[in-house]
């Protein structure tokens, strides 16, 4: 489906305009089916009060009047195709749409119904007649509409669609130029309103930012911050931002969440709302302090421990005698090991070398060394010792109750069942999280990290770089991101370090596994993208979408330059 050519139906190929071939053919992408009823559509609740229905209202109970005595239904939906308004004189349309699935709440996205009077103008951004037939679900077929999407005069967002639907038989050329009049008049009182509430929105965010704070003041329509909130937020964080602006559950008394932003930053967000300021509100940052289960293996010793006594300063776990350490390789084993030292000194064995220096020779060194050291005893991957050299250790720390012994390997739950005995002999087991199941603390981690790397200069990751290292899988762990940034370093000599500093393999978000619908239509953006050499402006009039809602599917898809 790579052209207009082909678009078929169950009965056969059909002639059809080259805008709503355009429509099927995303339809068909979507894998919405011709046959379907209609009736498994998204219904939600809905803001009777939204800026949107404020300024609609009006002008639609005028529209109405002028058409008393008409078998029409007009239809309000909002920016992402919900019906939030339903104006008739005579029933019986309004019933048939109803018995179709166009009730109050239902979102008649073009991705979820096919081509139609609601999703496809918004989809199009344009005003478009769908005849009959044109519609790609069948059940839609006896009606004809026109549908006008409503556009922010100043934001240039879409806010909405209008739609009057008829039979067939009683379609009038004069409701096209009807309802674009009405979409005009609607979006002259949405600025008007937006005047007032970004008036009343700055004069609320003046006041609070006299506290010194970090404050965000936004709305539909405006959005305000003081340098300290710059600092801290970007483009990404926006949408999260609005949405808890809109939060329906925040009352205007307030209210206060836990946020994660793009970079990775744990903020406490007390939200005031401000009533009639279209979705307005005043975000207070202030960073989250860290638990104790975010303490971290830089500075610090992050302990994820599996028993009942929950997590222990560094200081209190090293007063055990026998500790056994667990994780994957990289997640730290050495560093922590280490670290339980608490400056005493240390000696270190490798279990490792006894595969290449022979089981007797290994145990001797070992034995000498319980008996001689004076400090700490490492003893690393002992996941690789023979069931009988297993024995010797355990004997080793049964012969010395009271030197401190550290043994490392991998966690605990993978290991045979021949080392449970050596885990029972130990007073303390410490099971070290993977870096995948860690996301939160990359950013901290990544800091450190930095800080060591390159002690002299002020290393840091922008905020994309952060997010790109968050999403990525990181099977090597610790180890795996430390050599990641000594390459960023080599590539940045000042400045943040951006996406484009990080290895290749980094530079992009692992492409999640996608569902059969979304890999259909992944392949066909990408096919459409080379055929016009990644020009995103011809590909997008290929696919008969915008180029907005090209780059909204490309970012959604993982698609990438190296992709096509």
């Amino acid at each position: 489906m790579n052209s207009l050519e082909g678009v078929t139906t169950p009965d056969g190929p059909l002639n059809l305009r080259p805008e709503i071939a355009l429509s099927w053919k995303r339809s068909q992408i979507a894998g919405v089916s011709p046959g379907s009823h209609l009736q498994g559509l998204e219904v939600i609740d809905f803001e009777s009060s939204s800026r949107l229905i404020q300024a609609a209202v009006p002008v639609l109970d005028r529209v109405a009047f002028d058409l008393t005595g008409l078998p029409y239904s007009l239809l309000l939906g909002d920016s992402d195709s919900c019906i939030v308004g339903r104006w008739f004189d005579r029933p019986e349309v309004d019933q048939a749409l109803e018995r179709a699935g166009a009730v109050s709440g239902a979102k008649w996205r073009e991705s979820d119904v096919g081509t139609n009077g609601l999703g496809t103008p918004l989809e199009v951004r344009s005003g478009i007649w769908i005849r009959g037939g044109e519609h790609f679900a069948r059940i839609l077929s006896p009606f004809t509409c026109y549908g006008q999407p409503i556009v922010h005069p100043i934001t240039h967002r879409l806010e909405g669609v209008l739609n009057i639907t008829v039979r067939p038989g009683d379609a009038h050329p004069l409701f096209a130029p009807m309802l674009i009049r009405a979409a005009e008049d609607i979006q002259v009182r949405l600025l008007e309103s937006s005047r007032a509430s970004d008036t009343q929105l700055f004069r609320a965010f003046q006041e609070a930012g006299r506290t010194g704070r970090t404050v965000i003041a936004l709305n539909d329509n405006v959005m305000l911050a003081n340098n300290a909130a710059l600092g801290l937020v970007d483009e990404s964080d926006v949408t999260m931002l609005r949405e808890l602006a809109s939060d329906g559950s925040v009352t205007p008394d307030g209210a206060t969440r836990t946020i994660s932003l793009g970079s990775g930053a744990q903020l406490e967000a007390q939200i005031e709302r401000l009533t009639g300021a279209s979705n307005g509100a005043i975000i207070r940052l202030t960073p989250r302090r860290p638990s104790a289960h975010a303490k971290l293996l830089t500075g610090g010793i992050r302990y994820d421990v599996a028993d009942d006594e929950g997590e222990r300063p560094a200081a209190a776990v090293a007063s055990f005698h026998h500790i056994y350490v667990g994780g994957e390789t990289g997640t730290g084993r050495t560093t922590t090991a280490h670290a339980l030292a608490q400056g005493r000194p240390v000696t270190s064995m490798d279990a490792r070398d006894s595969l290449a220096d022979g089981s007797e020779r290994w145990a001797q060194r070992l034995s000498s060394a319980a008996k001689e050291q004076v400090g700490t005893l490492v003893v690393e991957s002992v996941h690789v010792l023979s069931p009988e050299l297993i024995e010797f250790v355990e004997g080793v720390l049964g012969a010395a109750p009271d030197k401190t012994i550290v043994l490392t390997g991998h966690a605990d739950k993978w290991l045979p069942p021949h080392m449970r005995g050596l885990l029972a002999r130990c007073d303390h087991v410490i099971s070290l999280s993977p870096l995948l199941g860690r996301r939160n603390d990359i950013p901290a981690l990544a800091a450190s990290m930095l800080s060591t790397i390159d002690p002299d200069h002020d290393r840091r990751l922008s905020p994309a770089a952060t997010r790109i290292l968050m999403a990525q899988p990181w099977p090597g762990n610790l180890s795996e991101l430390k050599k990641v940034l000594r390459t960023a370093v080599s590539q940045r000599t000042v400045g943040a370090i951006e996406v484009g500093d990080l290895p290749l393999n980094y530079r992009s978000r692992p492409t999640p596994k996608l569902a059969g619908r979304e890999q259909a239509e992944r392949e066909v953006i990408i096919d459409a993208l080379r055929r016009f050499n990644d020009n995103k402006t011809h590909a997008a009039k290929h696919l008969g979408i915008t180029r907005t809602t090209l780059y909204n599917r490309i970012r959604a898809l993982k698609i990438t330059d190296q992709t096509v």
